[in-house]
């Protein structure tokens, strides 16, 4: 008997690594600690946390590996991680660590001025930036790299950037108008307490949830009680 055959491409039958690997990135959070999946926790590096379009929040859980980046041998992390020292004083990471790889990916092919945001010894300088990351293959098998990951023929997949997304703009807050606080003012002043003003107020149209949530207020700053006050 013949076996069927039902051809597909031939990328059908490749594997993937399961983890994001090709996505646009927000970091949110930027710190140096350790991470205990890492070489057993004894590496310093810099991780990221934030957001993805594609995949949603990664880092910030115990379901959700964060971005990481090892910084080399001998850095110290200070002020709760928010920034490095050296144990020599040096100022500069090398280029065969892969943080030293992240840096001159970002600044000398990516063209980003990363000194207007401060020193790569502090780790908030990343916050808020956007970069598309892609998960590629890094390679230190030259003499300069010094026999990194010869076990593993000198290569290691890592995501990397392969474009600057810019900074991250903050979202502006909607504006209520002038009628609805009129409306909201003149029913303040109408209504015989409070949880009477709270009632009436959920009818009116155009609330924020900035506004309700002064509206919802019974104390003594809340927007009742200012309207009352003559504020």
């Amino acid at each position: 008997m013949t076996k069927t055959r039902r051809p597909v491409d031939a990328d059908a039958w490749d594997t993937e690594t399961g983890l994001p690997d090709d996505f646009d990135f927000w970091i949110s959070r930027s710190y140096f600690g350790y991470r205990p999946e890492y070489n057993s926790g004894k590496s310093l590096l810099l991780i990221w946390e934030g957001e993805s379009p594609e995949y949603g929040a990664i880092g910030g859980s115990v379901d959700s590996q964060p971005i990481i980046w090892p910084v080399g041998q001998n850095w110290q992390p200070a002020a709760n991680g928010i920034k490095v020292i050296h144990d020599r004083g040096k100022t500069k990471f090398v280029k065969t660590s892969i943080y030293g790889r992240l840096l001159d990916k970002v600044i000398g092919k990516l063209g980003v001025d990363m000194s207007q945001y401060g020193h790569p010894t502090e780790a908030d300088v990343w916050t808020d930036l956007g970069f598309h990351l892609i998960r590629e293959e890094l390679d230190f098998s030259g003499a300069q790299d010094r026999g990194i990951l010869a076990d593993k023929g000198g290569k290691t997949p890592h995501l990397m950037p392969t474009s600057f997304l810019g900074e991250r703009q903050a979202e502006e807050k909607p504006q209520i108008s002038e009628d609805v606080v009129a409306k909201l003012t003149e029913l303040a002043k109408k209504s015989a307490d409070v949880k009477k003003f709270q009632i009436a107020a959920h009818r009116i149209e155009g609330l924020t949830d900035e506004v309700m949530a002064d509206i919802l207020n019974s104390g003594s700053d809340g927007f009742y009680a200012r309207v009352k006050a003559g504020k």
